[in-house]
Parts: C-alpha cells; structure tokens; sequence
C-alpha cells in the first residue's frame, strides 16, 4: 500500500455533533458518533465521528465462519501504522484514526466458546476511520483530521465540508418514537414463564456446582424504525450515558447507551476494565442518598456478583499481562452519577512483550459480566438456555487506534435497527439467593430504559443558565427561580443547588440545566454551550397555544423545542413569538421579548401569562441603571413589524430581530444592542 499522512485543521470551538453527523456523514455508506458529550462521567469527555472514504476507504465486515477476524484486524492495523509512521502530537492520547465499530457476541467461538446460534447482523463490523472529527469538549475544540494519500484532493475537499459542517449548531428536543408506546413484555422472545423456567435451570446449575452466576438473557423484538438516526437521538436526550454511540453500515444501525467500559488499553500498554455489577436510584435527600450508596455497597447479593466478575476478568487479563503487574486498584466502589449510584471495580494490567490491544481484547472477549463464571462452562448452559444468537448485543463497541490503544464499550442498553426489525437486549445475573421474580423483572426494566429511556418522567422545573469561564450571569435570579418553582412543589432545591453550582467547571463555555422531575428528583445536565448567536430571523406562531405550563419552565420544553424545529425547517427561522388567547405577543420558544418605542424599553405586561425571564430582568435592570424608561406594553405581532424588537435568554445574551416573518427590517439599528450586549457580558460573575 502507498504512504498515507494526516492533515488536521483545529477549530476553538466543540461541534455540534448532530448537526456535524447530518451535514456531513448521513450520505455515507458508513459512518460512525462515539458520543462521550452527555454524561457527567468525571474523565475527559471525547467524541468521535467519522466515516470511510476515499482512494483507501475500508469497512471489514466478517462472520465467524470467516476466519479469525481478531488476527485480521491485527494484521491490518500493523499495515495502516507502517503507511502512517508517527502520530501527530495533537492526535495523541485522544484518538489517532484507526478502525470504529464492534465485534458481536457470536465471536466467543473465536476465543473458546462454541458456535451455537448464528446471527444475522455481521459478528464483526469495523469501520476504517480515515475521515473524522474528535470534539473535546473539556476543553471546548474540535479537531477535522483526514487520512489519505499524498496528493488526494478529496482529503482536503473532505476537510472544506467539515468546516463548512461545523458552522452551524441545532437545538431541539424530540418526543418519544413510536415504539417507546409499546408494551414491551408482549414482545420479548421468551415470554414470563419461560425466562422463569430459564432462571430455575440456572438455579439447578448453581447448586450443582457448574457455574457460580449466569448471565441469562433475552431479547426483545420491535417493529422496524424508520429512522434510526432520529431514535439515536431520542436515546442521548433520554438517557444519556458515558460511552453513548451510533454505528451505521448501510441498513444496519447500531445505537447504544451503554454506561460500562469493557476494556481500555493506553499508549504505555496498560489494559483496564471496569465492570459494572449493582446499581441504585439516587434520592433528593443527601442523608437518604448517602444510605441509599451505602445499602448498595454492602448488598450481599451486588458484592457477590461482582466478586466473581472480578476474579474472572483478573484470570483474563493475566493470561496476557506481566507477571505481577494485574491488580485492582479499585474493588467494589461506588461510583455517583446525576442518577444513579453504581457499584464498579477496576481490574489492570501491563501487557506483556509482543501483545497488543487486539490480544488483550481476544483474552477477555467476551465481557465478563454478559456470560458469568466460569465462562466457558457457563456459556454453554446460556447456548441451550437462550433461543437466539445475542448477535451485538453482549459484544463490545469502540475503538483500535493506529498507535496500539483501544477503547471498548460493553453493548448494553442498546438497539439494533435492520429494515426487517429492532432488536433489544436485556438479562441479568443469577446467582444462588437470586429471587427469579425479581430477576425476570430487572430484565424487563433494563429493556425499558433501552427504548423508552431512562429519564421518561416529564420534566416539571428546569432552568439553565451560560457559565463561560466560570462566570454566571444573574445566579442569584436563576436560583431564585428555579428553588421556588422546586418549593412550589414541595421539594426543597436550595442545597442542592448551590452544591452543584460549585461543582461547574471553571473554564470553557457550559450550558447546564438544573431539573425537577415528575418524580421529585433533582439532577443537572452538564452540556457543552452552542455558540452564541448574533441576529435571527424570527415567524409568528399562528396555531394553538403550544404552553400548558406558561408560567414555570420545564413541562412545555419538548413542545417548545418541537415547535423551533418546525419553524426552522419549513420556515428557516430561528425563534417563533407566541402570542396569548387575545393575540398579545408574550414571549418567544426559548426566549423573552422586548422592544423598543422611541426611547422605552418595553415588554409584555407582567399580568399575561409567559416565563419570567433572568435575561430580561437584567435588561431591566441596566436600563434603570442608565435613567430610561421601562414600560409594560400589550402589543400585537402587527403592532411590532415595525419596531427594534429584542429577544433575549440566558444562552444568547441579546439578539436583535432582523427579519420578521421573512420580511427584514430596514434600518437595521443594531448599534444599540451590540453596546447593551456588551454591558450584559461585563455583568456576569463569577460563581
């Protein structure tokens, strides 16, 4: 093969990675998004998209009757390392190019497991990542990288889309596919009676002394989606998670939201698995949240799961680590995340001499924690067990870099979407003191959270606010408005509140949204910042009210979103104004509204309904500040064609309307708000 080299442009600024995916890789054959942005996981937070393209494009696609596909991709790895030579400084320690995608469960047959079921997705898919985006969103950058042959003009072409690609930004919320509606029980391949008697087996194979846990599955099958990508989306906006991922290879679509790490080998050799065995709801109250974490680690049942898990990964990772060197820095932790609390163990070690990170994969393929112990012994009582080939599901979904590192995910939580179906899967581990009913119903749960996700209850508070460089504008406002909509509904915020503001990072743009669920649950979405928008073009929403709740932020958020994205694809609008029953302009989607009379800044009268706004109190404020006049004013939509209108919101600061139901406004008096923009950013503080 001739030589390939890298060509990296760097922007200072993260992506928007649906905008990025759509606009850029949806066309392509094969593409793939290692999403780690939506999760509050507290190592740095990478994502990957790409896809395969160009003179030296490749997508490995294998079965197990194939060959051994472990070897292959060794074998071509060492090629694509040999063509490239060095890795860019930049490119280390993140990811280097390398091949995406996942090896399915059915390759156990491959690493001493028998070839019982046959699948009919691919047991192997790897994606040769030569085109692709790595967003750092710790630090608030995305890097556009092309591998290619010297001279290939398409690298650079790639690489002028890419750019093009990330200029733009999307916000929006989606509603719940259709599938998410269906009583998943009625789907599942083996119904109640038999998965209990599928658990009684396994019980009598403990007690015999075969096996010590089994980790008995089963899936659940769904009519076909029409959309993969738009269910990816659903699942990161409902259930977010640390290794978050969706692949694509023509008709299949693999879309996870797995939150275990299966294995990890870095640049000096080092391989680490973190397996996950027990988790728990956290509560509002920290007395109660702290029981709650400590129940957890001392549950009999949960240690002894993850003892065995443990002591199965150590034996497989010794067999490829040095002498000595296999450890567990980590055993039996809890570990909290703004939902759960989970009870997790890191096992490690050095890799011998003449072992790379496929040998390490191969060793202890598969996880652990989807077969139980032993493994062999109890993968053959799972092959007469289940009915089915688990296919990707039970597999690992990730990364084999050009420089010997690889990251790897436990396909957990996750769809497989063909044109004939969507496939879930879902079990769980059976030990001795297992009670089977519990057992069929952590199965059932666990495929929930997969399509309805885990987060469904409807939001009924939520505020966010932009934290740039640790400055906050109006916090004080913010809490006010977010603790007393919480009290409003007899749950106390305060606390919490001020703790999680404290925990916001220091640098970078962030847009975190604090929330209160149906349930009475708070939590917080640390998200990366859009970039700030300067002038928009804004339509009048002529249909019903979209608001139920006009008055409090959160239930109306997804009717809202919905509503902003239909207005900006039939439309290309940026915000939509919402008048009440009587035709008053009230506020915006996601924004306030003011204007300007002459000299008055005005806004809608304080007794009509719509979201106090942090934005506009500011506003306000300055304008008090300055000696000019603020007025309450009842305006129509008609009556502010004409005028300067503002809309204004904690992301934005304030933007200045420059089209108004696709006509512009002439002249265009933007001196104003530019000089009032500016006074709003020099009020932020710091937290």
């Amino acid at each position: 093969m001739p030589a390939l080299t890298w060509s990296i442009r760097a922007l200072d600024r993260a992506l928007d990675g649906e905008r990025f995916y759509r606009e850029l890789l949806a066309d392509e054959p094969a593409a793939f998004w290692l999403d780690g942005s939506l999760t509050d996981r507290g190592v740095r937070r990478l994502s990957v998209l790409g896809t395969s393209t160009g003179a030296d494009a490749d997508v490995l696609v294998r079965d197990v009757a194939d060959g051994d596909v472990f070897t292959e991709l060794q074998d071509l790895l060492s090629t694509r390392s040999a063509q490239l030579g060095e890795v860019p400084a930049v490119l280390r320690e993140v990811f280097s190019g390398g091949y995406v995608g996942y090896f399915g469960y059915e390759l156990k047959a491959l690493t001493g497991g028998a070839a019982a079921h046959e699948a009919p997705t691919p047991d192997a898919l790897w994606i040769w990542a030569n085109r692709f985006v790595l967003l750092d969103h710790d630090e608030d950058r995305a890097l556009l990288v092309a591998l290619h042959s010297p001279g290939d003009r398409s690298a650079g072409e790639w690489l002028d889309r890419a750019e093009t690609a990330a200029a733009s930004w999307y916000m929006g919320w989606r509603e719940a596919p259709p599938i998410a509606e269906l009583d998943l029980e009625a789907h599942l391949e083996q119904d109640r009676v038999t998965y209990l008697a599928g658990i009684d087996a396994c019980m009598a194979a403990l007690e015999a002394g075969e096996t010590y846990e089994v980790c008995l599955t089963n899936r659940v099958r769904l009519p076909a989606i029409d959309d993969p990508f738009e269910f990816y989306l659903w699942q990161r906006q409902s259930n977010p998670a640390p290794y978050s991922a969706f692949l694509r290879y023509g008709d299949l679509a693999v879309a996870s939201s797995s939150p275990e790490r299966f294995i990890t080998v870095d640049g000096d050799g080092w391989a680490e698995c973190r397996p996950i065995k027990g988790t728990a709801p956290r509560v509002e109250d920290p007395a109660q949240d702290q029981l709650v974490a400590k129940a957890l680690a001392e549950d009999e049942k949960t240690r002894a799961e993850n003892l065995m898990i443990v002591d199965l990964i150590r034996n497989d990772l010794g067999r490829v680590s040095r002498p000595g060197t296999v450890q567990v820095p980590q055993l039996m932790a809890v570990e909290s995340y703004q939902t759960v609390h989970q009870l997790v163990t890191t096992v490690r070690g050095q890799l011998r001499d003449g072992v790379d990170a496929v040998d390490a994969v191969r060793a202890c393929f598969p996880p652990g924690s989807m077969t139980g112990a032993p493994k062999i012994r109890t993968m053959e009582l799972l092959d007469e067990l289940e009915w089915s080939a688990r296919g990707v599901y039970s597999g690992a979904l990730g990364y084999l870099t050009v420089d010997g590192r690889a990251d790897l995910s436990v396909v957990i939580r996750t769809a497989v979407m063909t044109p004939g179906e969507t496939v879930v899967g879902a079990g769980g581990a059976i030990v001795l003191d297992s009670d089977p009913v519990a057992e069929y119903d952590e199965m059932v749960l666990k495929a929930t959270a997969t399509i309805q996700g885990a987060g469904m209850s409807v939001l009924r508070v939520a505020d966010s606010f932009l934290v740039a460089n640790g400055k906050i504008r109006g916090l004080d406002l913010h809490r006010r408005r977010f603790t007393g909509a919480c009290a409003a509904r007899g749950v106390e915020a305060g606390d919490y509140f001020d703790d999680q503001v404290k925990r916001l990072p220091g640098f970078g743009r962030w847009f975190p949204r604090f929330e209160l669920d149906a349930d009475g649950k708070l939590s917080v979405q640390l998200r990366p910042a859009p970039p700030q928008g300067g002038r928009i073009r804004v339509v009048v929403h002529d249909g019903p009210d979209p608001r139920t709740q006009p008055l409090v932020k959160g239930p109306d958020l997804e009717a809202l979103g919905e509503l902003k994205a239909q207005a900006a694809k039939a439309f290309h609008a940026d915000e939509v104004l919402i008048a009440d029953p009587d035709g008053i302009v009230v506020e915006a989607a996601y924004s306030a509204v003011l204007w300007w009379e002459d000299d008055t800044l005005c806004v809608p009268p304080t007794d009509r309904p719509y979201l106090a706004s942090v934005t506009s109190e500011l506003v306000r404020r300055i304008a008090t500040a300055e000696g000019i006049e603020v007025a309450e004013r009842p305006r129509t939509a008609t009556d502010l064609a004409g005028t300067e209108v503002w809309l204004v919101n904690a992301l934005h600061g304030i933007r200045p309307v420059e089209a108004w139901n696709h006509d512009p406004i002439d002249p265009l008096p933007f001196t104003r708000s530019t000089a009032w923009q500016q006074i709003l950013l020099d009020s932020a503080a710091v937290i």
